[in-house]
């Protein structure tokens, strides 16, 4: 029993993990990627460049993670806030404060899964945001 209940806490936390492994591999392309600036501008760019293939590969994770059937509202909110590059209109950053008239000004974001995202970084959404199901979104140029 306990190895049962071991594997299920597992299960349920290890989204999170996979939330700070995009953090630290956004982070890093944004350090240390030239190819990365070069494709904020809408310039050619090296898709193969080892910053930017890992900063793919922990978003595809982490939408992974959010696909999964099991997942409650709020931490597909979560994940979502953590993934895109920005949540309400105006920001730069995800949303990630605690207050709560921002919480109430920047009301959920809803997208139905399966949803797939190339890195993340480059999408914002606003106020009332609605994606419906097997949403695919190719954010290599700001969305």
């Amino acid at each position: 029993l306990t190895s049962l209940v071991m594997r299920y806490i597992d299960h349920r936390l290890k989204w999170r993990a996979k939330c700070h492994k995009f953090r630290r591999a956004v982070a890093l392309a944004k350090s240390q990627s030239t190819e990365l600036n070069l494709m904020l501008k809408g310039k050619p760019y090296n898709c193969n460049e080892v910053s930017l293939a890992n900063c793919r590969a922990a978003a595809r994770e982490l939408v992974g993670e959010y696909n999964q059937p099991e997942r409650t509202a709020k931490e597909r909110e979560i994940i979502l806030q953590t993934l895109l590059g920005s949540c309400c209109p105006g920001d730069n950053t995800s949303s990630t404060t605690n207050n709560k008239e921002d919480d109430e000004a920047c009301p959920a974001i809803c997208i139905e899964p399966p949803f797939h995202i190339d890195y993340g970084i480059n999408l914002r959404v606003g106020r009332n945001f609605y994606a419906n199901f097997n949403c695919t979104i190719l954010d290599c140029a700001a969305i």
